[in-house]
């Protein structure tokens, strides 16, 4: 299901031994983290959840990138949704 805005969030979960950060993130070409499975590194990838068994087997650089990026569509987005003065 492809998201019909702009939506962002983000928060660290933890299942079992291994850490799976959510980058909760879209924009219109889809989800950052399925957008950019490749670039992560060894690690396994859904919609918006990163599974890595060891930090090593993570790119960081590129997670610095996507949490960026998804601050920036959520600044844009929760600025268009604002209500405005009474």
């Amino acid at each position: 299901m492809k998201p019909t805005q702009t939506q962002s969030s983000g928060y660290l979960l933890c299942f079992g031994l291994y850490p799976s950060p959510f980058l909760c993130c879209a924009d219109e070409s889809g989800y950052l983290a399925e957008q950019n499975k490749a670039r992560l590194g060894e690690v396994s990838v859904g919609k918006n959840c990163i599974r890595f068994r060891k930090l090593e087997d993570l790119n960081l650089k590129v997670v610095l990138e996507l949490v960026q990026r998804a601050a920036k569509l959520g600044a844009k987005w929760f600025s268009s949704t604002a209500p405005g003065p009474a």
